[in-house]
């Protein structure tokens, strides 16, 4: 739902400032990912080696 949402706020920009937004938000959506990763799952993604706790 939330990506449907800032896909249709992105058509409410310049296309200039719109590619810059979107860049944006694909480095927040990957480093959430790995910081979730690295949280819940206890591993370590950017080596591909699990960390035991």
């Amino acid at each position: 739902m939330s990506l449907l949402l800032f896909a249709w706020l992105l058509t409410l920009v310049e296309s200039n400032i719109a590619g810059r937004a979107y860049a944006v938000y694909g480095g927040i959506y990957i480093s959430c990912s790995l910081l979730w990763a690295w949280l819940v799952k206890g591993r370590n993604q950017t080596n591909g080696i699990s960390v035991a706790h």
